[in-house]
């Protein structure tokens, strides 16, 4: 049996993976409800995507993540590769296998984590979400984790999702 913080450690992959689904699925929602506003309900709906591994180091991951931690607070800032083309988001894991993703406007290069527990370490993964190639799917990269605090992950994949449209009906 692993001691306490192995086993939180042993967690860091599955925690990482499961924030970035629910980061796409975050932008596919977005972009499912920014419709033309009418009274006409869509027709399709997105599926849960597919999440296919890609190589590391893709175009357009951010890079240079700094945190300066204030205690209760850390400021989280990157370089923008993709020149604005991306949607960012950050995602704040503490060492207990909390976890919060938050998207941000496009060509931010900063966050501000708040509330954080002065007592836990805690790594920070930026995000860039952006169209894939052709218009087909949508690119998440990640940042390698930037971590304080004693805190530490293994370093999150490059993903694509794929919605699938499914027909509905009303009646």
């Amino acid at each position: 049996m692993r001691s306490g913080a192995a086993a939180r450690r042993a967690r860091w992959p599955f925690v990482v993976g499961g924030l970035v689904l629910l980061l796409v699925l975050a932008v596919v929602a977005g972009a499912a409800l920014s419709g033309d506003g009418g009274d006409t309900p869509p027709t399709t709906t997105a599926a849960p995507p597919v999440v296919p591994t890609l190589p590391k180091g893709s175009p357009g991951t951010p890079k240079d993540v700094e945190v300066d931690d204030q205690g209760t607070k850390a400021t989280i800032t990157w370089t923008d590769t993709t020149k604005g083309a991306g949607t960012p988001g950050v995602l704040v894991l503490d060492e207990e296998g909390n976890r919060k993703a938050t998207a941000l406007d496009d060509g931010q290069t900063s966050f501000v984590a708040e509330d954080l527990d002065p007592d836990l370490g805690y790594c920070f993964v930026v995000s860039m979400i952006f169209p894939g190639a052709g218009g087909a799917g949508i690119t998440n990269v990640q940042s390698e984790p930037a971590c304080i605090r004693g805190a530490e992950i293994e370093a999150p994949t490059t993903t694509t999702a794929k919605p699938k449209a499914t027909t509905t009906t009303t009646g």
